[in-house]
């Protein structure tokens, strides 16, 4: 990504990456002391969004994504990681079988959006619910009027632009602001009366539903992974990307920060 937070390793700046804060139970709490409640979640497709901005970070890319491409794109990963080098990269395009998508385009899609979103998202659930906090996780993957497919030819000749559940597609639907938009099909509506009174649930009660309710949504449990599928058809579902996510999880870590450069002792303006 283009940008970051900047973990300078000190106490009054950001110590640590966030993740590491939160495993270690470093959460804020609410005025009298109690847990925060946390909804967080990504959509089906986030890094469609980003595709057409990976010849700016690598010049010698080209769209649309070829198999070429997709190694160069994995190398690029593995250089900017301390411990990871060529079995690595392997290991990461076949954790992505080529077969598995009906071209480079989407299989990117899916390997930047676990590594990019999903993934970490769910890593932070997990460490969030351990340190005590009240966690509801959700998947979107509702396709609303106006979806792309990302496998289709157009979105594949289109750099994937607006294409697939992209990254912020949920916003109109949360906010309940299709108004401002093309999007009029009366099951979107629909959709968004339902992730409207989740969040004001949530927002009012610290609870996104009620048991027993049609706004029912358990809260998160990192042994099963359990998260609401935001869908044509909305559902409870277990184990969000589990085989993928834990892979990601398996690849070594990077050491402890400022790993690279000690900066205690620079002045920021």
């Amino acid at each position: 990504m283009g940008f970051a937070a900047v973990v300078d390793g000190s106490p009054t700046g950001l110590p640590d990456v966030p993740l590491r804060l939160l495993q270690q139970g470093l959460v804020n709490t609410g005025p009298s002391g109690e847990p925060i409640s946390v909804i967080l979640g990504t959509n089906h497709d986030e890094f469609a969004l980003f595709i057409e901005q990976l010849p700016v970070a690598m010049p010698q890319l080209h769209l649309p994504v070829s198999s070429a491409d997709m190694a160069a794109v994995v190398q690029h990963l593995v250089l900017a990681h301390d411990h990871w080098n060529s079995s690595t990269a392997a290991s990461i395009l076949a954790a992505y079988p080529e077969e598995a998508y009906p071209n480079q385009g989407t299989r990117l899609i899916a390997l930047g959006t676990d590594l990019c979103f999903r993934c970490g998202t769910r890593a932070a659930a997990r460490a969030l619910s351990l340190a005590g906090n009240p966690t509801w996780l959700y998947s979107f993957e509702y396709r609303f009027d106006g979806y792309k497919d990302p496998a289709s030819g157009a979105c594949q000749a289109g750099s994937m632009r607006g294409c697939g559940v992209y990254h912020g597609a949920e916003v109109l639907f949360v906010w309940d602001h299709l108004s401002t938009s093309a999007i009029t099909h009366p099951s979107d509506q629909a959709m968004a009366d339902l992730m409207s009174q989740l969040w004001i649930n949530f927002a009012t009660s610290g609870r996104p539903g009620s048991a027993g309710s049609l706004l029912d949504w358990p809260q998160y449990h990192p042994a099963s992974d359990m998260h609401l599928r935001f869908a044509n058809i909305t559902q409870i579902s277990l184990g969000l990307a589990n085989v993928t996510c834990s892979f990601w999880d398996s690849l070594p870590r990077e050491g402890s920060y400022v790993h690279r450069e000690d900066y205690s002792n620079v002045l920021l303006l």
